[in-house]
């Protein structure tokens, strides 16, 4: 029925190898299947000295790959031998299997999630709903699979991974529910690839990613269909209030989701509901160290419940708090003299700000830079400033302290992509998927839409370099390449999200829905832009002499409300002289600037309560963080009838700027506050008699920022440059009940 953890005073070893045991047990004796134990060097062990063990009852699918072709062929079942239970060394009993096939045989625990074979990748089916138990895991929820030694031994390996979620609070819990940001599957449909040298198994997902399958919930008890009312595992610290399980006897708990391999990279949320209809939401921003690695238990903050259920958060405002709009990326290997800026400065005439980056090597004969170990290293450390950060910037110019996206717009130039992406590094590529994942768009021409894509189809080339290996990956999809230098041209369709912004006139012109004449300089085409759902089509190529003909030039796409929006292009219209490239570039340039990803509250006020934003980047608590320059913190709370001697209370640190800003039903942005304090003053406070009851929003905004100059490698930072690391300060809300008088 499942595995179970026991505690041991003493850790348990790795389970044995395939050569570790000196004889081999005979198949009719029962197959010897040994556990995966939980390593003490993961990030979060489940219990200090735990093991993983098998109960009575537990059943293993087994297949014989010699027997894979047969599409009726579903292996066979084997249960343990009830003397194996609770030992990590198990027999199960089944038919019998010859020594000859040994090798070729492949497992799956437990049974019941198997679904079928196809060659040597097993079939699997996740649950949408697991179950809560006691200090463990779901029962049948951790999918482990093992491939046959020689000397008939199975040895499973976990092929999922853990999420804890750690509460404290008096509360009777009903559901906890995991939802990802990510477009991404966290339950049904699977494959686990069980083919020959096969040492880690992991569990991928298969089929359409629908908005049911990114949320998986934990019951806390038994189906509803089930009458007898009793818990899953019942310690005794718990009581037994109906289907719940109640918080009334022990105040801390831990609920473990059985999560697929790589997920939650890009930010999740979890929602906590209890018995009475209270619950609590707890969001995690994108960030590498979220990502679910197999057989490793990834532990979030501890939470503490506080009742939000009148708290109505709405989830269609736009962030709209930026330092600047746009920040341009004309960095090493790619074509210098910034072409694209026409549209920048088209733009910026109509009030639009940008920055840039501008790494290149001066006074070079050659265009493009074709190898990183050619850049001077004054160049890739001037990447690095701006990417990954300084002793005066630990974020880098992109991201404020929390992780949230200093532009609305991130664009990048054409090039050579292995060495452009070579110089951004593994941590500058994190913090631009960390960008958009919290709500920054991405724009970017030839290299810098293929840099935005899975790594390119295997064989192809561009301009004769190997494939690129460490693209962004923000659309999941494959381009493919367009070769040669040539002049090229783009119809728009009518029904293109472009199109909204054929109002704006250059040279008399009104755009006819044709660009002629733009330069191409072997950059993608889009082939197949079905194969991400949601992928929108801007432009298409229309010179019929071209490979890329009839396909998409240029796409855009928003996998979910929290993220910004891709919008690329595979040719070079940035560079391209004339009023019709100049639309298409300012429109795609709009377009991705209206996809940002939506405001988002950083938490829950509650009456009475302080809640202190002082921590840095460093700490990885972005809920608590510093506000960065010109960034918009949010906050909501739940004000009820009769409430009176309503204070909200400000107190900045270390003498920044901050405004305080209330608003009611809808996020206390600037231009949206109905009240609000702007001064210089180190507390500020807004104090009310009454209000009407509702969910009211607080902003919280640093009017602090930076002053800019240039360098040889673009915009650089002077004056406030400590603002950079975030402004600290204190928040709180509190009300009385009964009195009419101010306080």
């Amino acid at each position: 029925m499942k595995r179970n953890i026991i505690l041991s005073a003493l850790f348990c070893a790795a389970a044995v190898s395939c050569n570790q045991e000196p004889v081999a047990p005979q198949f009719s004796e029962g197959l010897k299947a040994t556990t995966e134990q939980h390593s003490l060097s993961t990030k979060t062990t489940l219990f200090e000295g735990s093991k993983v063990v098998w109960e009575d009852g537990d059943a293993i699918r087994v297949f014989d790959l010699t027997k894979a072709g047969d599409a009726s062929y579903q292996g066979s079942v084997y249960t343990l031998d009830p003397a194996s239970a609770g030992l990590d060394n198990g027999r199960f009993n089944g038919e019998t299997i010859a020594s000859s096939s040994y090798p070729d045989i492949r497992a799956v625990y437990p049974s019941d999630r198997v679904t079928g074979i196809s060659g040597s990748k097993v079939l699997v089916n996740l649950p949408a709903e697991q179950t809560y138990c006691e200090n463990s895991f779901p029962s049948g929820a951790n999918v482990s699979a093992a491939v046959g030694c020689t000397d008939g031994t199975l040895q499973f390996r976990n092929a999922c991974g853990l999420l804890a979620v750690n509460v404290s609070g008096v509360e009777d819990y009903t559901t906890v529910t995991l939802t990802t940001n990510g477009n991404e599957a966290l339950w049904g449909e699977g494959e686990i690839d069980l083919s020959a040298g096969v040492t880690e198994p992991v569990l991928v997902m298969t089929g359409d990613v629908t908005l049911e399958r990114k949320s998986v919930t934990l019951r806390c008890a038994k189906d509803a269909s089930d009458k007898d009312g009793m818990f899953v595992e019942k310690g005794s610290s718990l009581g037994q209030n109906g289907d719940v399980i109640a918080g009334d006897a022990a105040s801390d708990r831990t609920f473990y989701f059985v999560v697929p391999v790589n997920a939650l990279a890009e930010g999740f949320t979890v929602t906590l509901s209890g018995h009475s209809g209270k619950f609590m939401q707890k969001y995690a921003g994108a960030h590498a160290e979220n990502r679910i690695i197999r057989s490793m238990c990834v532990a979030m903050p501890a939470i503490e419940f506080a009742d939000e259920s009148a708290v109505v958060i709405r989830t269609d405002v736009p962030n709209k708090a930026f330092y600047k709009d746009m920040f341009n990326d004309d960095g090493v290997g790619v074509c210098p003299g910034r072409g694209n800026l026409n549209a920048f400065k088209d733009l910026a005439s109509r009030g639009f700000t940008y920055e840039y980056v501008e790494c290149q090597e001066k006074h070079r004969a050659t265009t493009y830079v074709s190898s990183l170990s050619s850049v001077p290293l004054e160049s890739r450390n001037a990447m690095l400033k701006y990417y990954v950060g300084s002793d005066n910037d630990s974020n880098g110019y992109l991201l404020y302290p929390d992780g949230e996206p200093r532009f609305k717009m991130f664009y990048v130039n054409g090039g050579y992509e292995n060495t452009h992406v070579a110089a951004w590094t593994a941590q500058g590529r994190e913090n631009i998927r960390t960008f958009f994942y919290n709500g920054g768009s991405y724009t970017g021409n030839c290299c810098g839409a293929l840099l935005c894509t899975y790594r390119n189809q295997p064989g192809w080339t561009h301009s004769g370099q190997t494939p690129v290996t460490g693209t962004v990956g923000l659309w999941p999809g494959y381009p493919k390449g367009m070769a040669g230098n040539f002049t090229t041209h783009f119809d728009v369709p009518k029904d293109s999200p472009l199109m909204k912004y054929n109002t704006l006139e250059y040279q008399d012109i009104i755009f006819d829905g044709h660009v002629d004449s733009v330069r191409h300089a072997n950059g993608p085409f889009f082939p197949n832009p079905g194969q991400v759902p949601g992928t929108e089509v801007l432009g298409v190529y229309s010179d019929q002499s071209r490979s890329g003909y009839g396909y998409p030039c240029s796409i855009a796409y928003k996998p979910s409300i929290y993220t910004g929006r891709v919008a690329i292009c595979g040719s070079h219209p940035e560079t391209t002289p004339g009023s019709e490239c100049l639309w298409f570039m300012t429109s795609m340039f709009r377009y991705a600037m209206d996809g940002v990803g939506i405001a988002k509250v950083k938490g829950i006020l509650h009456n009475g309560e302080v809640r202190n934003m002082t921590k840095s980047t460093e700490d990885k608590d972005p809920a608590f963080t510093k506000v960065g320059d010109k960034q918009c913190h949010h906050f909501a709370f739940a004000l009820p009838e009769g409430a009176r001697n309503i204070k909200v209370r400000m107190e900045s640190l270390q003498g920044f700027n901050l405004s305080l800003r209330m608003a009611s039903g809808t996020f206390a942005f600037k231009e949206d506050a109905q009240y609000k304090v702007e001064n210089t003053n180190a507390v500020k406070e807004l104090t009310f008699s009454t209000l009407p009851k509702g969910t009211w929003y607080v902003g919280v905004q640093c009017e602090d920022t930076v002053d800019t100059a240039n360098d040889d490698y673009g915009i650089i930072y002077t004056g406030n440059t400590a603002v950079l690391n975030g402004a600290p300060y204190r928040i709180s809300v509190s009300w009385d009940f009964g009195s009419s008088s101010n306080k």
